[in-house]
Protein backbone atom coordinates (compact mmCIF):
# COMPACT_ATOMS: atom_id res chain seq x y z
CA UNK A 1 0.00 0.00 0.00
CA UNK A 2 1.36 3.43 -0.93
CA UNK A 3 1.61 6.52 1.16
CA UNK A 4 -0.81 9.36 0.49
CA UNK A 5 -0.09 13.02 1.20
CA UNK A 6 -2.79 15.67 0.97
CA UNK A 7 -2.17 19.38 1.11
CA UNK A 8 -3.76 22.69 0.38
CA UNK A 9 -1.24 24.22 -1.97
CA UNK A 10 -0.65 27.69 -3.28
CA UNK A 11 -0.01 28.57 -6.93
CA UNK A 12 3.56 29.60 -6.15
CA UNK A 13 4.62 26.22 -4.80
CA UNK A 14 7.21 24.64 -7.07
CA UNK A 15 7.76 21.34 -5.30
CA UNK A 16 5.39 18.46 -5.11
CA UNK A 17 4.32 16.36 -2.15
CA UNK A 18 5.86 12.92 -1.85
CA UNK A 19 4.65 10.21 -4.22
CA UNK A 20 5.05 9.10 -7.80
CA UNK A 21 1.46 9.98 -8.76
CA UNK A 22 -0.34 13.24 -7.95
CA UNK A 23 -3.80 14.76 -8.38
CA UNK A 24 -4.22 18.55 -8.38
CA UNK A 25 -7.56 20.37 -8.45
CA UNK A 26 -7.41 23.87 -9.96
CA UNK A 27 -9.73 26.85 -10.14
CA UNK A 28 -10.47 28.32 -13.58
CA UNK A 29 -8.68 31.56 -14.43
CA UNK A 30 -10.61 34.69 -13.58
CA UNK A 31 -10.32 37.80 -15.78
CA UNK A 32 -6.90 39.38 -15.22
CA UNK A 33 -5.36 36.25 -13.64
CA UNK A 34 -2.49 34.31 -15.22
CA UNK A 35 -2.10 31.52 -12.62
CA UNK A 36 -4.90 29.21 -11.53
CA UNK A 37 -5.50 28.84 -7.81
CA UNK A 38 -4.65 25.36 -6.49
CA UNK A 39 -7.70 24.09 -4.61
CA UNK A 40 -6.12 20.82 -3.43
CA UNK A 41 -3.23 18.46 -4.13
CA UNK A 42 -2.83 14.79 -3.22
CA UNK A 43 0.09 12.48 -4.03
CA UNK A 44 0.73 8.77 -3.56
CA UNK A 45 3.14 6.04 -4.55
CA UNK A 46 0.24 4.16 -6.17
CA UNK A 47 -2.21 5.69 -8.69
CA UNK A 48 -5.00 3.58 -7.22
CA UNK A 49 -4.59 5.44 -3.90
CA UNK A 50 -5.87 8.62 -5.55
CA UNK A 51 -9.63 8.36 -5.44
CA UNK A 52 -11.61 9.22 -8.52
CA UNK A 53 -13.45 12.49 -8.23
CA UNK A 54 -16.42 14.25 -9.76
CA UNK A 55 -14.11 17.02 -10.96
CA UNK A 56 -13.52 17.64 -14.68
CA UNK A 57 -10.34 15.99 -15.96
CA UNK A 58 -8.13 18.55 -17.74
CA UNK A 59 -4.70 17.00 -18.29
CA UNK A 60 -2.41 14.15 -17.26
CA UNK A 61 1.37 14.66 -17.35
CA UNK A 62 3.57 11.55 -17.57
CA UNK A 63 7.23 11.16 -16.64
CA UNK A 64 8.00 8.82 -19.56
CA UNK A 65 7.23 8.74 -23.29
CA UNK A 66 4.04 7.18 -24.60
CA UNK A 67 2.01 8.07 -21.50
CA UNK A 68 3.93 5.82 -19.07
CA UNK A 69 5.68 6.23 -15.74
CA UNK A 70 4.72 8.56 -12.93
CA UNK A 71 1.75 10.82 -13.48
CA UNK A 72 0.34 14.15 -12.42
CA UNK A 73 -3.42 14.57 -12.95
CA UNK A 74 -4.96 18.04 -13.21
CA UNK A 75 -8.70 18.49 -12.65
CA UNK A 76 -11.13 21.31 -11.91
CA UNK A 77 -14.56 21.64 -10.35
CA UNK A 78 -15.04 24.72 -12.59
CA UNK A 79 -15.62 22.69 -15.75
CA UNK A 80 -13.83 22.13 -19.06
CA UNK A 81 -11.35 24.41 -20.80
CA UNK A 82 -12.56 27.53 -22.52
CA UNK A 83 -10.68 30.36 -24.22
CA UNK A 84 -9.23 31.58 -20.86
CA UNK A 85 -8.49 28.08 -19.56
CA UNK A 86 -6.02 27.32 -16.78
CA UNK A 87 -2.45 28.33 -15.94
CA UNK A 88 0.19 26.52 -13.85
CA UNK A 89 2.92 28.99 -12.94
CA UNK A 90 5.15 26.29 -11.44
CA UNK A 91 5.00 22.70 -12.66
CA UNK A 92 6.87 20.50 -10.17
CA UNK A 93 6.93 17.40 -12.37
CA UNK A 94 9.42 16.07 -14.93
CA UNK A 95 7.25 15.71 -18.03
CA UNK A 96 7.92 13.68 -21.18
CA UNK A 97 4.37 13.10 -22.48
CA UNK A 98 0.82 14.21 -21.74
CA UNK A 99 -2.86 13.73 -22.54
CA UNK A 100 -5.53 16.43 -22.52
CA UNK A 101 -9.30 16.21 -21.98
CA UNK A 102 -12.52 18.24 -22.04
CA UNK A 103 -11.75 20.90 -24.67
CA UNK A 104 -8.22 21.50 -23.36
CA UNK A 105 -6.65 21.17 -26.78
CA UNK A 106 -4.07 24.00 -26.83
CA UNK A 107 -1.03 23.67 -24.56
CA UNK A 108 1.68 26.31 -24.18
CA UNK A 109 4.66 24.90 -22.29
CA UNK A 110 7.55 27.00 -20.94
CA UNK A 111 11.06 26.11 -19.72
CA UNK A 112 10.86 28.56 -16.81
CA UNK A 113 8.31 29.23 -14.09
CA UNK A 114 5.62 31.86 -14.57
CA UNK A 115 5.46 31.46 -18.36
CA UNK A 116 9.03 32.56 -19.09
CA UNK A 117 11.84 31.01 -21.11
CA UNK A 118 11.50 28.94 -24.25
CA UNK A 119 7.90 28.28 -25.32
CA UNK A 120 6.51 25.33 -27.27
CA UNK A 121 2.88 25.14 -28.41
CA UNK A 122 1.23 21.72 -28.62
CA UNK A 123 -2.22 20.59 -29.73
CA UNK A 124 -3.88 17.43 -28.39
CA UNK A 125 -2.24 14.39 -26.85
CA UNK A 126 1.56 14.33 -27.12
CA UNK A 127 3.45 10.99 -26.75
CA UNK A 128 6.83 12.77 -26.49
CA UNK A 129 7.41 16.52 -25.95
CA UNK A 130 10.78 16.40 -27.78
CA UNK A 131 14.38 16.91 -26.65
CA UNK A 132 14.15 20.63 -25.80
CA UNK A 133 11.16 20.30 -23.47
CA UNK A 134 11.78 16.79 -22.09
CA UNK A 135 11.94 17.11 -18.26
CA UNK A 136 12.19 20.90 -18.73
CA UNK A 137 8.56 22.06 -18.59
CA UNK A 138 8.28 24.50 -15.66
CA UNK A 139 4.95 26.22 -16.44
CA UNK A 140 1.89 25.53 -18.61
CA UNK A 141 -1.04 27.44 -20.08
CA UNK A 142 -3.94 25.20 -21.06
CA UNK A 143 -6.91 26.47 -23.09
CA UNK A 144 -9.77 25.45 -25.31
CA UNK A 145 -11.29 26.78 -28.49
CA UNK A 146 -12.00 30.48 -28.90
Amino acid sequence: MGSTVASAATPSEGGRPEGKHCRTVLAKLEPGQTVSRVVSRTCSDQPTDLRKSADTLLMILYSDADWRGGSSVFESSDGPCDFFGYGWGRVGFQTTSFKVYNNCNKIRAYTEANFLGHEEVYYGNIPNVGPVMNDNIRSIRLSGPA
